[in-house]
């Protein structure tokens, strides 16, 4: 394989971890949502809105991009390894949840993960219908309403039901 491959598969894969033994979809979650811890401790709280929506687009237009090369190599529609979209859900899910605190954030980074894990893997409406979408667009866009939809849950109980 030409060293472009090799790039473009550690991206699809983010960094390899598209390659889990069980669950390729549960590391990339997981890969993502320890980025975000990271970058909240790096800034001391949650990191930058302009940050974070650079890294979630750039996952979308890496996704969308080599979507149609991920289908092709790995020849399957939505292929296993490609955890690129689940990164972009997993960031979208945290997107200016609040954790002003690091036991707040700890909860909200475990409540995330969880969330959309099973949001990913129920596909409630829209998400199933949007993994139809051809190429790289169904790969991704099922995993951003499973995100907006687990942020929407997130926003309430830490906005509303667990005030600080």
């Amino acid at each position: 394989m030409s060293g472009e491959g090799e790039i473009r598969k550690l991206i699809v894969t983010f960094f390899g971890l598209g390659y889990g033994p069980i669950a390729p979809a549960t590391w990339g979650s997981f890969g993502a949502i320890v980025v975000y811890a990271g970058l909240w401790w790096v800034f001391e709280g949650s990191p930058p809105v302009w940050l974070m929506g650079i890294l979630i687009a750039a996952a979308c237009v890496a996704c969308l991009v080599l979507g149609p090369w991920a289908i092709a190599t790995f020849g399957s529609s939505d292929p296993k390894p490609v955890v690129i979209d689940e990164v972009a859900g997993m960031w979208l899910t945290v997107l200016l949840v609040p954790m002003e605190t690091l036991s707040r954030a700890a909860w909200a980074c475990v409540a995330a993960f969880v969330l959309f894990r099973i949001l990913d893997i129920v596909k409630l409406p829209p998400a199933r219908q949007l993994e139809r979408l051809p190429a790289g667009a169904g790969i991704l866009c099922d995993d951003l309403a499973a995100g907006i939809q687990a942020n929407i849950v997130l926003q309430l109980v830490f906005r509303l039901l667990w005030r600080t």
